[in-house]
């Protein structure tokens, strides 16, 4: 009797631990995207307000391929810049014809808005991209950017969670 009182203390113990330890790795997961997509758009916001400076210039086209140039593999960038018509003014060479978003809701001048869609070179959908889009004046700015390196460190992440959570609960189990 005194074994069977034991074995359910320590499977009490462990479905408790194991509980806990589950909700912590789902809530530092959260946190860890969260931060993740603030940092990304960070950047596309720095890189928006780049392309602002040149944008009406004749110059434009040229720093596009050199900005985009800059951007390789991990970090590809994509940047498309439309007139007031909706018109494409200047794009970086890796921007599909059918440009980065469907046309949308109007956007407020100084307004930006976020949302991620594939790849424009992913077949299954699963490499992922962040886009921009920031109105300013006669000109609405996207700009883009690849998720491959905050993928990876997501799903490294989480994997390292997974897998410490049968250890820890086992581990509490034991010390039931």
């Amino acid at each position: 009797m005194k074994t069977s009182i034991r074995l359910r203390v320590a499977l009490g113990v462990f479905l408790v631990v194991a509980g806990l330890v589950t909700i912590q790795d789902l809530y530092v997961l959260s946190r860890f995207e969260r931060a993740l997509r603030l940092e990304t758009d960070g950047q596309l916001d720095d890189e928006i307000s780049e392309v602002n400076a040149v944008v009406g210039t004749d110059r434009l086209q040229e720093w596009i391929v050199a900005a985009t140039e800059e951007h390789r593999e991990d970090s590809e960038m994509f940047i498309e810049v439309l007139a007031a018509d909706g018109v494409v003014v200047a794009r970086s060479g890796n921007v599909p014809e059918r440009g980065l978003a469907p046309v949308e809701a109007p956007l407020e001048t100084g307004g930006t808005r976020y949302w991620e869609s594939p790849h424009p070179r992913s077949r299954s959908g699963a490499r992922r991209i962040r886009v921009a889009e920031r109105r300013d004046g006669p000109w609405t700015i996207r700009v883009a950017l690849v998720l491959d390196q905050a993928q990876r460190w997501y799903w490294n992440l989480r994997q390292n969670l997974a897998g410490s959570l049968p250890l820890i609960a086992g581990l509490g189990a034991l010390a039931a």
